[in-house]
């Protein structure tokens, strides 16, 4: 049974996340806890009760029912690394939390979402604050063709349980040499069993990765994207060079799943 922690401040753009797990959940054998980190001087008694309050009044508007389910709140300085060693410590297999757009300033010095997935080495799933529950059945993978093989197996490892289609999906920038469609789909069944749909797309080149990927998104309109990323040690590094996938947390539609690259 997989584990999943799902990260909230108990605040409305946050129930997108719990919507997420929810379901998840009805797709999925999943044992989902709730967790709450906040630094204020609130008794942890009363946050415990608001966060369990919290998730149980989401959980009966989707009218859903889960067994395996706990609610933690943690007092601490520093929301991030509390996740991310919690995460860890109790093995959980994937993060989730929310993600919403933020302005210059925020994108500059990082979101907590922005920061889990730049930082964490437990896969992070961010759900958009207009996430509408809907079942988990089309995945895109988005793909830079390094790690084929092994990516592409952690992306039907989610998808066979889920019963969801996967679409791989390669943006070719104008400075990249191109591959050729066909030997892109025999390497990809040679890989996998699943039945797994390849595209080629040229980018935007006025565009960034995330911008492309969404326009790519609205057209094939999949339930999860999936994407790997490279973390960049220090402060300077991940201010310099973001990672595409904490960018497109910022204007991503659909919940995008990431995890890191070997």
């Amino acid at each position: 049974m997989k584990r999943i922690l799902v990260a909230t401040d108990i605040s409305n753009n946050s129930s997108a996340a719990v919507r997420f797990a929810l379901q998840l959940a009805l797709q999925w054998p999943v044992a989902i806890t709730f967790l709450n980190v906040h630094n204020v001087t609130r008794p942890v008694g009363e946050i415990q009760r608001q966060l369990e309050q919290f998730v149980e009044e989401v959980r009966q508007q989707l009218a859903v029912t889960i067994a395996d389910y706990s609610c933690v709140v943690i007092n601490a300085f520093s929301v991030t690394e509390t996740i991310m060693h919690y995460a860890r410590k109790h093995r959980f297999d994937y993060i989730c939390i929310g993600a919403r757009g933020a302005g210059t300033i925020e994108k500059l010095i990082g979101t907590t979402t922005a920061t889990l997935i730049n930082q964490s080495t437990v896969p992070v799933i961010a759900v958009p604050a207009s996430y509408q529950v809907a079942p988990i059945q089309h995945l895109l993978y988005a793909s830079d063709l390094t790690n084929l093989e092994a990516e592409l197996k952690q992306v039907v490892d989610v998808a066979q349980p889920l019963g969801a289609t996967v679409d791989l999906v390669h943006v070719m920038g104008p400075a990249k040499p191109e591959f050729d469609l066909d030997d892109l789909q025999t390497t990809v069944r040679q890989i996998s069993a699943l039945k797994i749909s390849v595209y080629i797309e040229a980018a935007i080149v006025e565009q960034n990765l995330a911008a492309n990927l969404e326009q790519i998104i609205q057209r094939v309109q999949p339930s999860l994207l999936i994407m790997f990323t490279t973390q960049r040690s220090g402060f300077v590094r991940r201010l310099l060079f973001p990672s595409q996938c904490a960018g497109y947390t910022f204007i991503g539609s659909v919940p995008v799943l990431v995890f890191t690259k070997a």
